[in-house]
């Protein structure tokens, strides 16, 4: 949670791209510069509220469930498959299960905070006249008023089908990927109890990166349709994928690689700094 609103500005200028990849065609800098020069650096704090509250439920449900379920699912694994080394399969099946319902409570606040994002170019329809909103509002409640009276409950959670092609794979790959980086360094390259408590730390953050990069590479299609799809309330999810095209599905792909990772990276540490300060031990994939 805290992760993801630190790099709220990142996760603005990737969005932005994706609206309106047009405009911002300058590349990440060029993109945040605009957004700063044109609306003020208050402009990349769009949407925090959401953030903050949507990935605070998301992040609290994806990592507690995914300890429960792999410790139950690896376990009866290597109960029923005592000569396996290749555990990641049973990683991907935990953190499928865990995100599939971490993603539910995440769903409305994600299109809450896409439509604060592109707030200045939002198109209303207030009684049956169309208007462009120009005033800056940053009220999360402002925004859930104005989606549920304008477009109907239901719309807060039309992007759930899209958000789950995007965090299931994102999840399975993020944790499936760090236990099995985990397994493979201290398994074969470095010996935990030789290491430090702040060593193990390091080590932590390192895989953390690794396993956020490919985590985003494999979830960013979807991450674009859900924006489309969010940002449209009357089309289809197969309609915006025709209307994207593959090609512009990756739009806005970089800014997301450095978003993505700096918060996997925090987030193992945090998730492992939490468990030492509890006197637990730090991630230790399926030792």
């Amino acid at each position: 949670m805290t992760s993801h609103v630190v790099t709220v500005p990142i996760d603005v200028v990737k969005t932005r791209i994706q609206i309106r990849p047009d405009y911002y065609c300058g590349g990440i800098l060029n993109t945040a510069k605009k957004i700063i020069v044109e609306e003020g650096a208050k402009s990349l704090t769009l949407g925090i509220g959401p953030t903050f509250m949507g990935y605070f439920c998301q992040g609290a449900l994806k990592f507690g469930l995914y300890d429960q379920f792999r410790s139950i699912i690896v376990d009866k694994a290597i109960e029923t498959f005592p000569n396996t080394n290749n555990l990641l399969v049973f990683y991907m099946i935990s953190a499928a299960f865990a995100e599939m319902i971490a993603s539910s409570f995440l769903t409305p606040f994600e299109a809450i905070r896409i439509r604060m994002v592109n707030q200045q170019y939002k198109q209303c329809n207030n009684n049956n006249k169309q208007k462009t909103t120009t005033k800056t509002t940053t009220t999360t409640i402002h925004y859930v008023r104005q989606i549920i009276q304008l477009e109907g409950f239901n719309s807060l959670f039309k992007g759930l089908i899209p958000i789950l092609a995007k965090q299931v794979p994102y999840t399975c790959v993020q944790l499936a990927s760090f236990s099995s980086l985990l397994d493979l360094v201290y398994g074969h390259y470095l010996d935990r109890s030789t290491l430090s408590l702040s060593q193990q730390l390091c080590v932590t953050t390192s895989l953390g990166i690794s396993a956020g990069f490919l985590s985003a590479i494999v979830s960013h299609p979807a991450d674009t349709l859900l924006t489309k799809v969010c940002m449209n309330p009357n089309i289809s999810l197969l309609s915006a994928a025709k209307l994207l095209g593959w090609k512009r599905m990756w739009l806005g792909l970089i800014p997301r690689c450095l978003h993505i990772s700096l918060i996997s990276a925090f987030m193992f540490l945090v998730n492992d700094s939490v468990k030492i300060s509890l006197g637990l031990n730090p991630s230790t994939g399926s030792k």
